[in-house]
């Protein structure tokens, strides 16, 4: 082996290593895939050469062997315009899946005359191994074109951007790939192409001049951390992955950077969106309002293609350095669908306020009319009692005892009824009220019950004052301290008390009575519910109900804790801070 194949084959390794070092640093990051690409060119350029500069090749294994290093030497041009372009902040034009196609389109060309042995004969000889042999054909003269023309235009993007860049770290980094690349490009266009053209050979060719191009890649990225996740390149992962989408502009108010989101809701695409008529009117509308002021939440709404309309919510503001503006921020999120819902929610809440009035429209005038047949009813039967009460016999007299009961307990449920009606339609008068004065009146009204019952009933703590309606809260004391009484089978004890948790009061009724079954807690809430042991207690099942929907009005919550068997039952309501 030769001294010119340790220097191919070794620099081949290196662009391997450098290779794998970039991606390393960032395999997800587009510059870094793109440099990554430009390297391996270089690799197997220098493959290639490092098979054919020894005493072991033949003419048989050189023609494989350019044919696996020509790759690298058409196609590196590609890939290092597209790095310039993505390097120089012109992602429009290194992200164009158009120019990335027309631009590899060329190369693909040429790799395919080269296939077909249209641009390289194998081989001459030398004194170092076997070196292939530039055509005097039009396809490698326009090869030649090609490769000075993307090394003048990838110079002058990098002098052009080194002057208008405000970036310290990027200008230091241009220089750096700058000078780098110019050294290659003499270096390499005299060994490989001006002294191969006269058959002047050298062992030394352009894929070595140009570990002098990677190196500056890599020291630029280890001193200025331009291909790793900079401060930068993670601003602009994030922008492309909120759901909002952003517009930066400079001082004149031209479009300068867009996400992702921005292109979706405009149905746009990273070409031609500065260019969208819509945003440009939208933009164009508000930037004399933004020089005094900010926008915030502004909802409009665009038409961005044949009837498809959009509805957005637009906040924008001008950004300031040292007291200069610099340029403006827009940010747009689009709420159709939210806008949507919302009406759709507005009218389904009207359908069912209406449905509801009409429903305790019905209770009220079903229950109020149902009073006179009953009354009617019971008249009668209580006229049948008294003149007949001696006049028939026993089994006679218990069925008109029955009839009177029933009527009794209808009329009562009637009564409740319109009273449960009542309470939904009512308008109320909402007042701060104070609770111990309130339960102070429960005790009164139940004070006979409470003697009779032999109950203990206490007051644990003081009592807060809630904005609330004072009959309405009365009722909900009343038919929960009532209930306590009624579903106890020894002697009651009854404890009442209060707490503040968070923004809401939470008071609680205590009693020592027969419980509640796990599957009932939710059952007996429910209009006209009653369980089946509480048949032999009177009620109607609208209490609890009435209950639930005073709370309610408040925005709060009824619930109960219970163990069954005789282990009591604790029932708890909650009344918002600010209620009413």
């Amino acid at each position: 082996m030769t001294l010119w194949f340790w220097i191919h084959f070794f620099s081949f390794l290196i662009y391997i290593f450098l290779f794998a070092f970039v991606l390393g640093k960032n395999f997800r990051n587009y510059l870094n895939l793109l440099v990554a690409g430009l390297i391996f060119c270089f690799a197997l350029w220098s493959f290639g050469n490092a098979m054919m500069f020894n005493n072991f090749s033949t003419i048989k294994s050189s023609k494989i062997m350019l044919k696996i290093a020509s790759p690298g030497w058409i196609f590196f041009s590609a890939f290092y315009l597209l790095f310039i372009f993505e390097f120089t902040e012109k992602p429009d034009i290194s992200r164009n899946k158009k120019f990335i196609f027309l631009i590899f389109l060329l190369p693909a060309l040429f790799y395919l005359f080269n296939i077909f042995n249209q641009f390289i004969d194998c081989c001459d000889e030398t004194f170092y191994g076997y070196t292939g042999i530039w055509k005097n054909i039009i396809w490698v003269k326009l090869f030649y074109v090609y490769y000075i023309f993307s090394f003048l235009l990838g110079i002058f993007l990098l002098i052009k951007y080194t002057k208008e860049t405000k970036n310290i770290i990027k200008k230091r980094t241009s220089f750096i790939l700058m000078n780098t690349m110019i050294f290659c490009f003499i270096a390499g266009s005299l060994t490989s192409v001006i002294m191969k053209e006269t058959k002047n050979y050298v062992p030394i060719e352009a894929n070595i001049f140009l570990i002098v191009f990677a190196f500056g890649i890599v020291y630029a990225m280890f001193k200025y951390q331009f291909l790793s996740i900079t401060p930068y390149k993670a601003t602009e992962s994030i922008l492309n992955t909120i759901d909002e989408g952003i517009i930066l502009l400079n001082n004149e108010g031209q479009v300068k950077n867009t996400n992702y989101i921005i292109n979706k809701i405009f149905e746009s695409n990273e070409e031609n969106i500065k260019e969208n008529e819509q945003l440009k009117q939208i933009i164009y509308d508000r930037l004399e309002i933004l020089k005094y002021k900010s926008i915030i939440n502004e909802e409009i709404e665009v038409t961005v293609s044949d009837n498809n309309k959009k509805v957005i919510l637009l906040s924008a503001n001008l950004l300031k350095e040292n007291k200069e503006n610099i340029g403006y921020l827009f940010i747009i999120r689009e709420i159709t669908e939210l806008k949507d819902t919302k009406i759709e929610l507005e009218r389904t809440i009207k359908k069912l306020k209406d449905s509801n009035k009409e429903l305790e429209r019905f209770a009220y005038i079903a229950s109020h009319d149902l009073k006179e047949p009953l009354r009617m009813v019971s008249s009668y039967i209580e006229l049948l009692a008294k003149r007949f009460k001696n006049k028939i016999d026993d089994e006679a007299n218990d069925f008109i005892n029955y009839a009177v009961s029933g009527t009794e307990r209808m009329n009562k449920l009637i009564n409740n009824l319109l009273e449960y009606a009542k309470f939904l339609r009512d308008e109320i008068e909402i007042e701060n009220v104070n609770v111990k004065d309130v339960l102070d009146e429960v005790l009164q009204i139940l004070k006979f019950k409470i003697e009779f019952m032999k109950a203990n009933v206490k007051i644990v703590s003081d009592m807060p004052v809630i904005k609330v309606n004072r009959l309405e809260i009365l009722r909900v004391f009343q038919n929960l301290i009532d209930n306590a009484l009624k579903f106890n089978e020894g002697l009651p004890v009854i404890e009442i008390d209060a707490f503040k948790n968070e923004k809401e009061y939470v008071f609680f009724i205590k009693d020592n009575g027969i419980g509640i079954k796990k599957e009932n807690k939710d059952k007996i809430f429910e209009i006209f519910q009653k369980l089946n042991y509480s048949r032999k207690y009177e009620g109607n099942g609208i209490g609890l109900a009435t209950c639930k929907k005073i709370i309610e009005k408040y925005n709060g919550k009824i619930w109960v804790e219970s163990e069954e068997d005789g282990g009591g039952s604790i029932f708890y309501f909650s009344i918002p801070e600010q209620s009413g």
